[in-house]
């Protein structure tokens, strides 16, 4: 899996690394009702099967073992 991001979205990355306190990352979703898109959080912890597979504006991103 290759993970890039345009530059506006690294911007919005970059701007919320700065105003939030905690530890953010990004995982790709994959419910029935998201479908699959990446999504932002704070202090998340990524499941078991989840891998880092990039970076965006220094966030990790993660995503499930079925779409790597």
């Amino acid at each position: 899996m290759k993970v890039t991001a345009t530059d506006r979205a690294t911007e919005i990355v970059a701007e919320m690394a700065r105003r939030r306190r905690g530890s953010l990352s990004i995982t790709i979703g994959t419910g029935c009702c998201e479908s699959t898109a990446p999504f932002l959080y704070e202090d998340f912890w990524p499941g078991p099967d989840q891998e880092q597979v990039g970076e965006v504006a220094g966030v990790a991103v993660f995503a499930p073992e079925y779409l790597r």
